[in-house]
């Protein structure tokens, strides 16, 4: 685990035991966690939204090459290019699925 991904955990495991630990009624969550809440909430919206710009990256220049490939006239290369194509193609999908996967 990363010292990040350990450093949130820690706090988010903070703010439960608070939470559990207080009366039923009692304000337990400060201003400075929800301001942390919120910066988390950001930077995974912002990671999510460089991993599907990443796959859609991938997907476009996939479909390029499949298509660019057709006005190849060596058989070898042409055979080549839409394999390496599709495999961009099939690698964005598959960020995908995890991305949903995640969510």
């Amino acid at each position: 685990m990363s010292k990040h991904m350990s450093e949130t955990t820690e706090r988010l495991d903070a703010i439960t035991a608070r939470l559990d630990a207080a009366t039923p009624g009692a304000i337990t969550i400060t201003p400075s966690d929800i301001d942390y809440l919120r910066k988390l909430a950001r930077k995974q919206a912002a990671a999510l939204e460089a991993v599907e710009a990443l796959a859609k990256a991938w997907e476009s220049r996939g479909e390029h090459d499949m298509k660019f490939s057709k006005s190849i006239p060596d058989e070898d290369i042409a055979m080549a290019i839409p394999t390496e194509g599709a495999s961009k193609v099939e690698n964005a999908r598959h960020i995908r699925a995890a991305l949903e996967a995640t969510l």
